[in-house]
């Protein structure tokens, strides 16, 4: 079996905010401002460059998931090992698995 790669750089804006796609190790990481940024997306497939199949069911098929992070806490996880739930879904706007400590460690940082 061949080791997938994956290089990504990508600078996504919407209603005032900036979102940064990038690939770190076997995995892409988004990047939202805010929580509150986070959440005026209303649906992270809408702002994506690719259909979230490619990062969803596609990428897991291949074992590459997705990062969602704030101020660099991980604050849910889509694709490969993960199951989505109804917060998850609530802050991404997709089937995420939410990730509480995360969302903790990002809205302390922001206090900071």
């Amino acid at each position: 079996m061949t080791a997938l790669s994956i290089d990504a750089e990508l600078v996504i804006e919407g209603d005032g905010h900036t979102y940064r796609v990038w690939s770190e190790d076997d995995r892409f990481v988004v990047g939202a401002p805010s929580l509150s940024a986070l959440r005026a997306l209303d649906d992270l497939e809408g702002a994506l460059p690719v259909p979230i199949d490619t990062f969803g069911s596609g990428l897991a098929s291949v074992g590459v998931g997705v990062d969602v992070q704030v101020r660099r806490a991980t604050v849910a996880r889509l694709g490969a090992g993960t199951d989505g739930g109804p917060l998850g879904r609530w802050l991404t706007g997709t089937d995420a698995t939410l990730d509480l400590s995360g969302v903790v460690t990002a809205a302390v940082r922001a206090l900071g």
